[in-house]
């Protein structure tokens, strides 16, 4: 058995929300380092997160494409496959 600190647990849990935030692990510990220097200050912060959040609204834009895409291909096949296929081509750029 391994006995963790309150401090090991906090650490895994704010790694784990950052990581369904978008970030990496590289990323992760870059912002940790960072953090543990004392490099961090409220331009830093607004300077990560709205790079993320321009991130997660492009991927936001692609998964609301591959959506698009299911659901045609969805609707065609329930329909009895009428026709073409769609074609993905014409949801992605």
């Amino acid at each position: 058995y391994q006995v963790f600190s309150a401090d090991d647990v906090t650490a895994a849990q704010m790694i784990r929300l950052q990581q369904s935030l978008g970030y990496s692990l590289a990323e992760i510990g870059v912002l940790a380092e960072e953090y543990r220097r004392g490099a961090g200050s409220p331009e830093r912060t607004g300077e990560v997160l709205r790079k993320q959040i321009v991130r997660l609204e492009e991927r936001q834009r692609e998964l609301d494409t591959a959506l698009a895409f299911l659901k045609g291909k969805l609707e065609w096949v329930e329909a009895g496959q009428p026709g073409s296929a769609p074609q993905p081509n014409a949801y992605f750029c």
